[in-house]
């Protein structure tokens, strides 16, 4: 998902933290008409997290048990305020009550599920950290002469982490 930077007021502040809805405030929860997904809002240089898009899609067809959302949908200002564009291109199906749906039938729902899929993401970070370390040990062992690169990468990997977590006030495990 691209970022919203351009899409906001001008006025406001780009480093202020917060959930943006887009296409705009005006919209609340009607899941006959529209459905919620959260993003990460970043700056789209360097993945600094600027907050959470709440941005919802229009509803083409609503089913008993679910609904069919336009995800590639624009907005623009109309004679009765904003419009949408609907691309017709494509047209994804959400649950109504299903977990994974990918648009959901509120804000606070989509919220949530951005939480779930945060805490799922750590876990892929964890299996992928695992990874790495196990790729550096072998990396040591059959290429003994590369072993000051693997241990300078394990040793970033270490700082970044360490880093990131002084700058929260989290505690870290020395590595020993």
């Amino acid at each position: 998902m691209g970022n919203f930077n351009l899409l906001f007021a001008m006025n406001e502040n780009p480093n202020d933290l917060k959930i943006r809805k887009y296409p705009s405030d005006d919209f609340g929860d009607s899941p006959d008409e529209h459905r919620w997904r959260a993003w990460w809002d970043n700056d789209g240089v360097d993945g600094t997290v600027r907050g959470i898009v709440l941005r919802c899609y229009p509803v083409t067809k609503v089913t008993p048990c679910g609904a069919w959302v336009d995800p590639d949908s624009w907005t623009q200002g109309g004679r009765n305020g904003i419009e949408w564009n609907k691309s017709h291109d494509f047209a994804r199906w959400v649950s109504n009550d299903g977990g994974a749906a990918w648009a959901k039938r509120t804000q606070k729902e989509a919220l949530d599920s951005i939480a779930v899929r945060h805490a799922r993401w750590s876990q892929r970070i964890i299996s992928d950290a695992r990874y790495f370390i196990e790729a550096t040990r072998a990396l040591k062992m059959l290429l003994p002469e590369r072993t000051n690169q693997a241990d300078s990468a394990i040793r970033s990997l270490a700082d970044f982490i360490a880093a990131e977590c002084a700058n929260d006030n989290l505690p870290v495990a020395n590595a020993a």
